[in-house]
């Protein structure tokens, strides 16, 4: 998106050999990122999915052996198919709810993965909003901005765009700023965005 939106500014400057290589190299970096990502998940979802399929048949597995061990020849057939379904039901249960246990751990994943990306956004913008750290001053509370002999010039020419300007924006009202081409209408809006810095004067936000 930033090549894309700085692509006249990058043609002029010819950094588009600069550019390729370091989009090239973070793509690297995220490919390398998500190999990691999916190596980790295969054995995760493996686990899972093989709990998930071979839970019943482990159950008639544990009820199979004790049966073909004979620990349970002196029982009738009636009483031997009873003894199958009550312990069926049992190791059924308990392994359905190891099973449960082993889907958590996905649920868990995914909270550690979204807690991480959460926790680096806050960091990132606690360090944006320590470096845009505007210095607020008491301004009557109907005002966006107030410019106190503003002058600005644009950051490529040593020529000011305006000098000495004077001006109390208010919240909900409208303004219309007209004037010929490169006379600074865009750039006021960018010293007030605080995307360029001023030459002199201040400029208070509310």
């Amino acid at each position: 998106m930033q090549i894309r939106v700085s692509a006249e500014s990058a043609a002029f400057c010819r950094a588009g050999k600069v550019e390729h290589m370091r989009t090239d190299r973070r793509l690297q970096m995220l490919l390398s990122t998500q190999r990691s990502l999916m190596n980790k998940e295969l054995w995760l979802y493996s686990g899972v999915n093989t709990f998930d399929y071979l839970g019943s048949i482990l159950s008639y597995i544990v009820i199979a052996i004790p049966i073909f061990a004979g620990e349970y020849d002196g029982l009738t057939p009636g009483e031997l198919s009873a003894l199958v379904s009550k312990n069926a039901y049992v190791c059924i249960y308990l392994i359905n709810c190891f099973t449960q246990l082993i889907d958590l751990s996905t649920t868990v994943s995914d909270v550690a993965g979204y807690t991480h990306r959460i926790g680096e956004l806050r960091e990132v913008m606690a360090d944006i909003a320590k470096k845009h750290d505007w210095e607020l001053q008491s301004v009557p509370a109907d005002t966006a901005f107030e410019l106190d002999r503003l002058s600005y010039k644009s950051p490529v020419s040593v020529e000011l765009l305006v000098k000495d300007l004077i001006l109390k924006i208010s919240q909900g009202t409208h303004m219309l700023v007209v004037g010929n081409t490169g006379t600074g209408k865009t750039s006021l809006l960018r010293v007030l965005n605080g995307l360029w810095e001023p030459c002199s004067g201040t400029d208070k936000p509310n």
